[in-house]
């Protein structure tokens, strides 16, 4: 008898040690506590469909006439958003695809809708109106004002610099040039926007292309849609030194509209974005 009462004292024992082992401290229980919450929100950021929900917010957000597509985006809460298969359209002839996106904007103002900070489009297209291409890249650098509000309203910068653009249409006077595509090719375009009381001012604008340098400069006045702005400035072209040698008729094209060699050829440009109108206006000077 006394040695079953010892076995039952020495299990009654190893029972009260097991179970006080058993036992969290106020500590333990709070790091378990932690390691629920944290589980939770990652279970929750990896499954919620982050996506869909964004995207339907942006498409509320933007303009009725705008169109926003994409096929997968990965946030970046702190560092840059990757979006893939980036598609913009509108009804009024606007387009802009891209392979790939990458952002590093400012998300507190992203979400006010007035976008701080830059956008690199990868390996894209675009067309506007009757004037459309592919480009190796397009960069944007944006300091704006809510753009939900209709253009008429846009306050703030739009920094637009484009690397290797090839033409696959073009409109009015430009399509009738005597040059190849490849002539035609931009090699480097930078278009500094900046929106103001219902304007857009486009000076200091420029494009680089193999046979001439192109400056822009003029303002737009905008309305409701942004195909609907009507344009009043002038572009002018100076060509290469050697452009007689390397594009005889364009050559000829240039002195009959008005160029002159060393020196600019400038002309009017008019009518509405979508399908502005160009006339000559007096040549600069030869220097």
């Amino acid at each position: 008898m006394a040695t079953e009462t010892e076995e039952q004292g020495i299990d009654e024992e190893l029972d009260e040690s097991l179970e006080e082992e058993a036992r969290l401290s106020g500590r333990q229980r709070l790091w378990v506590a932690v390691a629920g919450v944290v589980s939770f929100f990652l279970f929750f950021l990896l499954l919620f469909p982050f996506e869909g929900i964004l995207k339907s917010t942006l498409q509320k957000r933007l303009a009725p006439a705008l169109r926003l597509e994409f096929t997968s985006m990965k946030l970046g809460l702190i560092g840059q958003t990757k979006i893939d298969d980036l598609s913009l359209q509108s009804d009024g002839g606007f387009r802009l695809e891209a392979e790939n996106a990458v952002a590093d904007l400012k998300k507190l103002a992203l979400i006010r809708f007035a976008p701080k900070g830059t956008v690199r489009l990868n390996g894209g297209n675009f067309g506007i109106g009757n004037f459309g291409g592919s480009f190796k890249s397009l960069d944007v650098n944006l300091d704006m004002s809510s753009v939900t509000a209709p253009p008429s309203q846009w306050e703030g910068t739009i920094q637009v610099k484009l690397d290797r653009l090839e033409p696959e249409q073009l409109p009015g006077l430009l399509a009738m040039l005597p040059a190849t595509p490849e002539e035609l090719t931009i090699e480097r375009f930078n278009l500094p926007l900046q929106f103001k009381k219902g304007t857009v001012d486009f000076n200091q604008a420029q494009i680089q292309s193999p046979l001439f340098t192109v400056r822009l400069e003029g303002t737009g006045r905008l309305s409701a849609s942004l195909s609907d702005t009507s344009l009043d400035g002038k572009v002018c072209l100076r060509p290469v030194d050697d452009l007689e040698t390397r594009n005889e008729g364009l050559y000829n094209f240039y002195i009959m509209n008005g160029g002159a060699a060393g020196g600019e050829l400038c002309m009017k440009i008019s009518g509405m974005l979508m399908s502005p109108n160009f006339s000559p206006v007096d040549q600069a000077p030869a220097q």
